[in-house]
Order: C-alpha cells, then sequence, then structure tokens
C-alpha cells in the first residue's frame, strides 16, 4: 500500500515561550496524524550546526508555527532567519502558516510586524494565550491545538480534508487509509449509527457515472459473504 509523503510542521519561538512550545506540541499533537511531524529547535542534536539544520527544516516544512510574543518579535534570529522565510513561502502558497498571539495585542503586533498582523491568527486577539500555559483556559487550549491539527490534516492530505468538510453531518473521517489509480479510501466513523465506516473518493469526477452503476450492482450482490457491505453513496453536489 502506497504511504502518503511525510510532511513536515516547523515551530518559530522565542525561548522565553519554550513552556508554551512544551505545552501545545505534546506527543499527542505531534502523533494526531502519523505522517506529520512536529520539529521544534529542542530536538537539535550535538554537534549539530543548528543554524544549517534550522534552514533546511524551514525550507522543507509543510506547516509553519509561530508563537508570537514581544521576545518573538524582539529576537533578532527570528526577524532575520526565519520570520522572512515563512512569510515569503506562506504568501506563495507553499506553506500554511499558523501563528498564535501569546501576551500581546493587535496594536503592537501591527506596529512591529504588519505582514504578520494582516493573516488569520489561529485565535482572535480577544483571545490572546497568557504569558504562562497555567493561566490559560483549557478551552482555550483545545481551541489553539484543534487549528493546528486542522492545519495539519489539510497539508498531508487536501482531498481528505475537503472530504470531512463534506460529510461532516453524517461521518467524522479519522484517517487515510490508502489509494489506487481512480479512487482513495478513508476510515470514517458513522456518528449516527456509531460504527466503523470505509468511504471511498473518486479522483476524477468524470468516472461518477460508471462509479455509481458499480456501486448500484455491488448492492444487488451484497448479500454474498465475500462482498463487502456499502451502507451509503452520494456525490458532491447532493
Amino acid at each position: 500500500m502506497p504511504a502518503l509523503p511525510s510532511q513536515q510542521v516547523f515551530v518559530s519561538y522565542s525561548h522565553h515561550d519554550a513552556l508554551w512550545r512544551d505545552q501545545l506540541f505534546t506527543a499527542h499533537l505531534s502523533s494526531t496524524f502519523g505522517d506529520c511531524q512536529v520539529w521544534t529547535d529542542a530536538q537539535l542534536r550535538a554537534g549539530e550546526q543548528w543554524q544549517q539544520a534550522i534552514d533546511e527544516r524551514l525550507a522543507g516544512c509543510t506547516v509553519a508555527v509561530c508563537l508570537v510574543s514581544e521576545r518573538f518579535l524582539d529576537s533578532r534570529f527570528i526577524a532575520e532567519r526565519e520570520l522572512p522565510v515563512i512569510l515569503r513561502r506562506a504568501q506563495a502558497g507553499t506553506l500554511r502558516l499558523v501563528w498564535i498571539p501569546i501576551a500581546i495585542d493587535r496594536a503592537t503586533l501591527e506596529s512591529r510586524c504588519p505582514a504578520l498582523a494582516a493573516l488569520q491568527g489561529a485565535v482572535g486577539f480577544d483571545n490572546t494565550l497568557a504569558a504562562q500555559p497555567t493561566a490559560c483556559a483549557p478551552s482555550l487550549l483545545d481551541q489553539v491545538r484543534q487549528h493546528i491539527r486542522e492545519q495539519m490534516r489539510a497539508a498531508i492530505d487536501p482531498r481528505g480534508t475537503a472530504l470531512a468538510r463534506l460529510v461532516s453531518r453524517r461521518y467524522e473521517v479519522e484517517r487515510w487509509l490508502g489509494e489506487g489509480n481512480l479512487a482513495a479510501v478513508y476510515k470514517a466513523r458513522d456518528r449516527v449509527l456509531q460504527r466503523d465506516v470505509a468511504i471511498k473518493v473518486l479522483k476524477d469526477a468524470q468516472q461518477r457515472q460508471s462509479f455509481m452503476t458499480d456501486v448500484r450492482d455491488a448492492i444487488r450482490t451484497s448479500e454474498e459473504p465475500n462482498f463487502i457491505n456499502i451502507y451509503d453513496a452520494a456525490t458532491d453536489d447532493e
């Protein structure tokens, strides 16, 4: 079975905000989508050329998360080496940028980094995170983590992200299972009947008619012991 390509999340932050780095990027979050790996400079190895390693991770990441505090804006290294690359790639559409305000207000960010302030943050300034994680409401932490997860999912699998939005009222799409030349298959949970299902999604809309014919034929033979059951079928305009 082919595997989805490995993707990487680059975390840009001030070391003064290391507690926030640890709070947001737990093992649970980084493994939510197994093919998406979270990387921070805390993972640099002894003797490694750290500037080169950071440059390489920045060039190869598909999601960048910026923990934006006044200390973040004060960092010369971030201002000169990390943020310009992140903003340039975000504007070019080659990475997804998630920025999270930490104890900073809109006026300060607009005056010090207008390019970043012009982009939508993970939370609004009325919900800026406190300087210390212990002072932050758990519900707000969950909101930020969920936003990061969604960006990770979208970076790994745009088709799956679109599917999740399309069927969200009935199914919760959990993960990609595999794909062939014509379709991709996802594991999902039926919210109504409370059972696991597989959802097959066509890659080419021109195959829709023949696919639906195959579905109807399969339903007629679904009582056979060697055939899977079909519970639902739809097109994206229904």
